[in-house]
């Protein structure tokens, strides 16, 4: 899930029964965490919801435990108004006063000193409702107002006092206070339900033991829509007037729990689950135990207009979450420097159930797109280890990257193909089993995974957990017969070389002689190692990691990397053919390969069979677009686009036929918007807008899948006219997804008038602040908007930081990201130091990796690429 920081600023607070001189703060831990002599056992909430004002009020009654004696202890509260505040415990009622310190934490002092014992803290608070979709926060869709929450990863001390850390596991019980027609959801069922007047009272049973960021509360006119077949109670929650489109979920739901459940060996372990569809989200989904929380588009899907891309979504984020039941909510993580575990095995399980449940997605092939997104940002020269030293009043945030997902789901998959599955998944149970309504970290799993397997797995993952980079493997065959492994750390060209860490890297190679294949495995470290190759007289090709299974960039000399190329269909599999292509995008960056020869190579491998290994293809080529075709070289990469690009979607045609997979279906789409957007198609261009007029008469007249591209691509020339008719189309949009595919299109537009006007009404009340990104990310994916849209963003700061949450605010700086100098200088000097709170050096230095990945590319690359598009444009 997507992190949450917390403010800065004082609370406000009237604590005082007595009056002391303020001691000094008592120190935290190295890590800013609180300390372990106070801790909570338990803590008992009873708020008064009424989401159609802006402000609440509510009681914490904390059971607290004193491990050794004290007079002062902290806890978190960061937003409430903290009102009267009493202690009571062995030797009666004890005296408090408090004193807010940064970041949201607060010192107790009482007025005689606290003997070991058990204690009840009760607090009075009062609150205003955020309005940023974090914290507790009010939205209002469809005309109604709504209250959800939103704590991950330190965001609960926003909207009550709490020990706010994932050790801090306890039971919480619940009663919310909402008026008479609202619903009352939080993570367990319901245990009374009374009704006085125009209020209504809901206690819910204790939960079992939660950290304070797992904790859900949902308030408002919502509808609900049970699930049959489950062994608990299941209901789809969605907004008044929008269950109906709940069906996709209600059918997918139970066979998504139940291979969970197979897989873990155990019972879902909660006593209920809703799955809750949130208009104003900015995570995917939250895996709130009991009741996860969606982006409303994930949940609530119209079959008229529902692709299969929306059905995959679906399947694969709500396994993600549903794994969280066990992995991360049943066993939590210790500190946040496990997050990374936490994700990347709900990521690897997720794919995993999908791939059972869905096959025709073929999860095992997709995943690869996840694993080079994770080296790309592993390959900047400022990537951190997975497991990082959290400080806890950071921007958590940043945590939550491509390394926490998609690293670490890669790292668990070569670590599965290494040990087996059926030892990978007995290590798991037994991890679950031994530390069930408990905490863990990283070590206890790698202690279960060897002793399942017999291999000291510890050893072969801290290398990776503990090393930030991606390896590289590099191969050549010696005149010998053997095989020459090299490996190293991956490096962008144009960076200062990195230090080799001591990796310990399982690395499955596969080679050919003839028609006969063979495989060999080793376990590399730093420097070079030998392969003797006896099976084989002669090597017709290389190939460095079976599956691409292994975590680790792999590259080979020219004749070598031609052997795969002429060969990938019929010697590779669909896995391997797309780490082919990312491997060779991998090689230009990395200063192996000449972008000549790269644009040659995906010229053939873009016409593979598969579409997976199409669309990876788009993406490298869309790597290249970014960084290297300037303004002189639009027409030459267009024309190499027609040529080569333009069959493949002959191939599959201009409308989806019965029976073809659903990566075909997905492909074409892309097909078209990389044809008529950079290929300047003409007739791709003419096909869109008769599309996209008709959807707009008729949304069934157009298939699903092709309803965004041809959108966009109608966007491109334009007129006022015409982003009015998006614009009163949006504002009256039917379902969510609806609402995606026309911010998506109002960001399209290329006439620089209607690209302002696109950024302005960003930041209208008609686009929910969550909605914001839609829009920036369509302006942006033009080269020539970048400066356009960089220049709002300073000029629009100010409404930008008011509506975006404080943890979100750093990652403006990425407004200047891209290929000039002039504008990162700029920006550094527009954020100044009051504009740039946590995280946002993390920010600064990635945007600075791009600029001289691309600065180096384009020096090394210009005259190469110039030649070779100019040979296009000669006569045949």
């Amino acid at each position: 899930m997507l992190v949450r920081s917390p403010l800065f600023g004082a609370v406000c607070g009237a604590l005082a029964l007595a009056a002391l001189v303020a001691p000094p703060a008592r120190a935290l831990t190295a890590q800013h965490r609180l300390e372990h002599v106070v801790v909570p056992a338990e803590e008992r909430l009873r708020l008064e919801l009424d989401a159609r004002k802006s402000d609440y009020r509510g009681t914490a009654t904390i059971e607290l435990r004193v491990t050794a004696a004290t007079d002062s202890f902290q806890f978190h509260d960061l937003g409430p108004k903290l009102g009267t505040m009493t202690l009571s415990g062995p030797g009666g009622p004890v005296t408090l006063t408090s004193r807010a310190e940064p970041h949201g934490v607060v010192t107790a002092r009482a007025s005689r000193p606290l003997a070991p014992g058990d204690y009840t803290l009760e607090i009075a608070f009062t609150n205003e409702f955020g309005t940023r979709a974090d914290g507790l926060y009010k939205l209002v869709a469809g005309g109604e107002s709504y209250v959800v929450s939103q704590f991950e990863a330190i965001s609960a001390r926003q909207a009550f006092p709490c020990w706010d850390e994932p050790e801090f596991k306890i039971p919480w019980q619940l009663t919310l206070l909402v008026p008479r027609g609202h619903a009352a959801i939080s993570n367990t069922p319901i245990a009374r339900d009374s009704t006085i007047g125009e209020s209504r009272t809901v206690e819910f049973e204790p939960s079992p033991p939660l950290p304070s960021y797992l904790v859900a509360i949902v308030t408002g006119p919502w509808e609900t829509v049970p699930v049959a077949g489950m062994t608990v109670p299941v209901r789809i929650v969605a907004p008044k007037g929008t269950s109906q489109l709940a069906g996709m979920a209600v059918r997918e739901t139970p066979k998504i729990l139940s291979a969970l459940e197979a897989y873990f060996g155990r019972p879902y372990p909660y006593k209920k689950l809703d799955l809750v569809a949130v208009p104003e989200f900015w995570a995917g989904a939250m895996e709130n135990a009991g009741a996860v929380t969606f982006r409303d588009r994930i949940v609530l899907v119209d079959p008229t207009e529902a692709s299969s891309e929306e059905r995959r979504h679906f399947i694969a984020v709500t396994a993600h979450e549903l794994a969280h039941m066990w992995f991360g909510d049943l066993v939590t993580m210790r500190w946040w420097n496990d997050v990374w575990l936490n994700e990347s095995f709900a990521s690897w399980l997720g794919d995993k159930v999908t791939q059972q449940v869905a096959p025709e997605f073929d999860m095992p092939v997709e995943e690869l797109v996840g694993t080079q997104r994770a080296m790309e940002r592993d390959a900047q020269a400022s990537t951190r280890a997975m497991r990082a030293d959290v400080d806890g009043f950071g921007n958590m945030d940043e945590l939550f990257d491509e390394l926490a997902y998609q690293k670490g789901e890669a790292v668990l998959g070569m670590i599965e193909q290494w040990i087996g599955p059926d030892t990978f998944k007995t290590g798991v149970r037994a991890y679950v089993t031994d530390h069930a309504w408990g905490n863990a970290e990283g070590a206890d799993l790698w202690n279960a995974l060897s002793k399942a397997s017999g291999h000291d797995v510890s050893k072969t993952v801290t290398s990776f957990l503990d090393n930030p980079g991606v390896p590289v493997v590099t191969g050549l065959v010696r005149d010998d017969g053997r095989v020459q492994l090299g490996l190293e750390r991956f490096y962008n060209q144009g960076d200062p070389a990195p230090v080799i860490p001591d990796w310990r890297v399982p690395v499955t190679i596969r080679y050919g002689s003839g028609k006969t294949s063979f495989t060999h495995t080793i376990m590399m470290s730093k420097g070079e190692q030998f392969v003797q190759i006896g099976d084989a007289p002669k090597i017709d090709w290389l190939h460095l990691n079976l599956e691409e299974r292994g975590y680790y960039r792999w590259q080979l000399h020219t004749d070598l990397r031609w052997a795969l190329v002429d060969r990938a269909a019929t010697i590779m599999s669909p896995r391997e053919r797309m780490g082919l292509v990312n491997n060779l995008a991998a090689g230009i960056e990395g200063g192996f390969l000449q972008v000549d020869e790269a644009l040659q190579m995906f010229s053939r491998l873009v016409a593979d069979p598969r579409p997976e290994v199409s669309g990876a293809v788009l993406d490298a080529l869309d790597r290249i677009r970014l960084r290297l075709i300037a303004p002189e070289f639009e027409r030459g990469f267009a024309e190499y686009l027609r040529r080569y690009v333009g069959p493949v979607l002959q191939r599959y045609g201009a409308a989806p036929v019965k029976g073809e997979r659903p990566a075909a279906t997905a492909l074409r789409g892309r097909l078209m918007l990389w044809l008529g957007a950079y290929g300047h198609d003409a007739g791709v261009v003419a096909g869109a807008r008769t599309r996209a007029a008709a959807w707009m008469r008729d949304p069934a007249a157009v298939h699903p899948s092709l309803v965004e591209s041809s959108l966009r691509l109608a966007a491109l020339d334009g007129d006022s006219a015409r982003f009015g008719q998006y614009q009163r189309r949006f504002e009256h949009a039917r379902t969510p997804v609806e609402r995606a595919r026309l911010l998506n299109a109002l960001g399209s537009f290329r006439d620089s008038t209607l690209v302002e006007r696109a950024l302005d009404y960003s930041l209208s009340d008609a686009v929910r602040p969550n909605e914001m990104y839609s829009i920036w990310m369509a302006v942006n994916q033009m080269d020539e908007n970048r400066e356009r849209s960089y220049r709002w963003m300073t000029r629009r700061y100010d409404a930008l930081a008011k509506r975006l949450p404080p943890y979100a605010q750093p990652f403006l700086i990425r407004f200047a990201a891209g290929c000039s100098p002039e504008r990162l200088e700029s920006a550094k000097a527009f954020f100044t130091p009051e504009r740039r709170g946590p995280g946002f050096d993390v920010e600064l230095a990635r945007v600075e990796d791009e600029l001289r990945q691309c600065s180096t590319l384009r020096q090394h690359q210009h005259n190469t690429l110039a030649n070779y598009l100019e040979t296009l444009s000669a006569p045949r």
